[in-house]
């Protein structure tokens, strides 16, 4: 506390308050840099020894020494909980000659460098029993009756060396400066109206400001992210997981309001760090980060396979075979981002080169949230999200590797049209497939970036497959929701058919999916004004996961031959030197340590499929299956696809592509629709011991995670938006999968109808029960 109090005479306006039996305060006003009211507090504990013990000590006025009487009037600790609340130990320290001090590295030297100064008369020459240090800070003991009634953290991270302590008896949590409660209103209360600070101007409103826990507390979780965690983020966010485990109900800070019940709470909404498991099995490490604002600050991670230049962030593919790569460039989507104020707090974990569909074969081990599979392979970014550890999280689709985690997690996960979001600096599985996906809390977080940001006007010159500057213009001129008028309107129902795929009905659906399915369409149809729910039949879709597991791994084959040892990839330990000097051994000892089992399984297929022998009645067929799958997307579509021409002009629908049994309102063909609404997954997430390959019947459980895909492969093979939103489903009884809760359901729109989809699916979103903006 290195301001005076105000007024000099404590005892006038102290308030002492017994906040429990055990625990009694004394609240004092105090002006930060002199004109900032943040109050004091010193906090009075008595163990179950008899004991007492004074943290933050205050004045030691008679009204507060009376006080210590009447519990026993035995001092035996003293304690300083960081380096600024030290000024009255000497005071107390003299009174209680028997009590020893306690306090953090740094204020003993910091002590004696003050009585240098004959100003500091009130310092005095007291030792320090316990020293709390970074390297001692998980093995110091005080004594076994204070260890008895208290756990403590020493957070060496936080610029001021905060010691935290649990006073268990009571569920009380006892701190300096981790956390304020602003504004000061107790500390204050003894006051003369007159005296109270009244225009406290901008600095101090904009700082009481950040340290309130009102509301979602938005400015405080920033001021813990940018001010006090920034030296080292990860050495803090270990300390708050520490006390996050303590069972606490009441909060005593030294600045502002105590926290009688629900302080837990409080202190989860606050705190900007991993909830409960790790979201990835790779830390979400931090680091500063260069911002060029353009927007209000976000949290982002970025899945690893997406370049970021820094060691501290390296650039891996959760692959053995790139465990040291640091990238020179940073992904186009990344920088961004940051432009529009991310702030990169880690990468997360994923399929080793996004090859999966449950996040478990990765080089650091498998995501998880709890006992469930997260999904893949985006998985690490779903949970970074599902968990509050990230606003926004940065994935990739290939073949439904943002949408089915979104699913599993319950977040959103978006899958824009292909070209539209940049790919430079993101690693490739399959180049005419991959896309930058996003995952969000909400519909709006993803809405505000890539249409409000206008990310989606953005052509990248260093990736071949953004759509060029022109097109783009095009594409936008013939839809609705790119302009600041229409994107206003777009959220609105009115007038929507949604569409239903009767191919998507298959008999492994989950029951309780199917149901959750059906109520959606339930509601949209109650909606009245021009909302229509109808069925629509899309017959090679049935082809497509297929024809997706012939051409995904036969571009990854190609694209994976780079990692030799030599051009990319780290190099095995050498060889047995061969009698041909032969080149091959090398690069068979890499690929073959540095690749796991499931990368080695699609570049063999991948491999085989491109063969002369295979080509024609693989690799050939699956493109055209391909490209039935667009034209049947393109025919149930109200609009057009913007990019066909010439030779790809669109068709006339058939009568004869459809089964007899598809009914159709008139003899013209299908209803046209505007978007498509299914499932995004066939189950619930499965528990991750039921997908983990362990050697016993592992090839079905390689086939089953491949059938993970059947709803997203479709859309991602035409190239088309789609997103999944939250829907809570009801256990059925008999149905394996994970436990009820929250599936997804699949909003897919027409090539480039990216901003309508985003605001029709916060609308919908909305009607379902869910809360698009939340």
């Amino acid at each position: 506390m290195a301001s005076k109090l105000v007024p000099s005479s404590p005892s006038d306006v102290m308030v002492i308050r017994d906040v429990t039996p055990n625990v009694v305060t004394f609240s004092v006003p105090f002006l930060r840099f002199g004109k900032i009211p943040i109050g004091g507090r010193g906090t009075l504990v008595k163990l179950t020894s008899g004991s007492l013990a004074i943290f933050s000590p205050v004045a030691l006025t008679p009204e507060a020494k009376a006080k210590v009487d009447s519990l026993g009037g035995q001092v035996r600790y003293i304690i300083a909980p960081d380096i600024e609340h030290h000024i009255f130990i000497s005071e107390w320290a003299k009174a209680y000659p028997e009590a020893v001090l306690i306090g953090p590295e740094g204020l003993p030297e910091k002590r004696a460098k003050m009585r240098s100064n004959p100003s500091n008369d009130n310092v005095g020459e007291e030792s320090f029993a316990t020293v709390f240090t970074k390297t001692n800070k998980l093995e110091v003991k005080v004594s076994p009756e204070f260890d008895a009634d208290f756990e403590y953290e020493y957070v060496d991270a936080h610029p001021n060396k905060e010691l935290v302590f649990f006073y268990k008896p009571d569920k009380v949590l006892i701190e300096a400066d981790l956390m304020f409660n602003l504004p000061a209103e107790e500390q204050y209360s003894r006051m003369p109206e007159s005296e109270k600070p009244k225009n406290a101007g901008f600095l101090a409103k904009a700082f009481m400001g950040a340290q309130s826990t009102e509301g979602d507390a938005k400015w405080m979780k920033r001021f813990i992210w940018y001010a006090l965690s920034r030296g080292d983020r990860t050495g803090f966010n270990e300390s708050v997981k520490r006390i996050g485990k303590w069972d606490f109900e009441t909060i005593v800070p030294c600045h502002g309001e105590t926290i009688v019940g629900g302080g837990k709470a409080v202190f989860e909404k606050v705190r900007i760090i991993p909830r409960g498991p790790a979201a990835t099995a790779k830390s979400l490490y931090s680091k500063r980060v260069h911002r060029d604002m353009r927007s209000p600050p976000f949290t982002l991670a970025v899945k690893d396979n997406i370049a970021t230049t820094t060691s501290l962030l390296a650039t891996t593919c959760a692959s053995p075979i790139l465990k040291t790569y640091t990238s020179p460039i940073e992904a186009t989507i990344v920088a961004q981002l940051r432009k529009r104020g991310g702030v990169v707090v880690g990468k997360t974990n994923l399929d080793e080169f996004g090859m999966g569909s449950h996040s478990t074969h990765s080089f650091f081990g498998p995501v998880a949230q709890g006992p469930f599979s997260a999904g893949g392979s985006s998985g690490g970014s779903a949970v970074a999200v599902s968990q509050g550890d990230a606003e926004i999280a940065l994935g990739t689709d290939t073949g439904g590797s943002v949408r089915l985690p979104a699913s599993y997690t319950g977040v959103v996960g978006y899958k824009p049209s292909y070209g539209m979001i940049s790919r430079y600096g993101v690693i490739p599985y399959a180049n005419s497939l991959d896309t930058v996906g996003f995952l969000s809390r909400s519909v709006q977080g993803i809405h505000r970036l890539v249409v409000g940001g206008g990310l989606w006007a953005v052509h990248d010159a260093k990736d071949p497959t953004s759509l060029s500057t022109t097109a783009r213009r095009r594409c936008a001129s013939v839809r609705e929701g790119y302009s600041h008028k229409s994107a206003q309107k777009g959220h609105l129902l009115e007038g929507i058919t949604f569409g239903l795929p009767l191919e998507y009905n298959i008999a492994e659906l989950d029951g309780s999916i199917r149901h959750a399915w059906a109520d959606a369409a339930k509601k949209l149809q109650a909606l009245g004004g021009g909302v229509r729910v109808v069925p629509v039949s899309l017959p090679s879709t049935r082809h497509a996961l297929s024809a997706y597991y012939v051409i995904a791994p036969a571009e990854a084959s190609s694209n994976l031959a780079k990692y030799d040892g030599v051009r990319y990839g780290t190099q095995s330990p050498p060889p047995p030197p061969t009698t041909t000097g032969s080149d091959d051994v090398l690069y068979s000892a890499v690929r073959g340590q540095g690749f796991g089992p499931e990368v080695k399984r699609r570049i063999l297929l991948g491999s085989y499929t491109l063969s002369s022998e295979a080509i024609d009645n693989y690799f050939l067929q699956a493109q055209k299956v391909r490209r039935l799958v667009r034209r049947d997307f393109d025919r149930v579509f109200r609009l057009s696809n913007p990019l066909l021409g010439g030779s790809e002009e669109e068709e006339a629908f058939d009568l004869s592509d459809l089964p007899e049994e598809i009914p159709m309102e008139n003899k013209f063909g299908p209803t046209e629709v505007d978007f498509l609404l299914c499932p995004t997954a066939p189950t619930l997430a499965p528990r991750l011991g039921d997908v983990l390959d362990d050697g016993e019947e592992e090839g079905k459980k390689v086939v089953d995670a491949y059938v993970n895909d059947v709803f997203t492969v479709p859309a991602s093979l035409a190239g088309l938006p789609a997103i999944s939103i939250p829907v809570p489903v009801q256990q059925i009884t008999g149905n394996t999968g994970g436990d009820a809760g929250s599936a997804g359901l699949q909003l897919i729109g027409q090539y480039w109808d990216d901003a309508r989809l985003l605001s029709v699916a916060a609308a919908v979103m909305e009607c379902l029960g869910g809360d698009g903006e939340k």
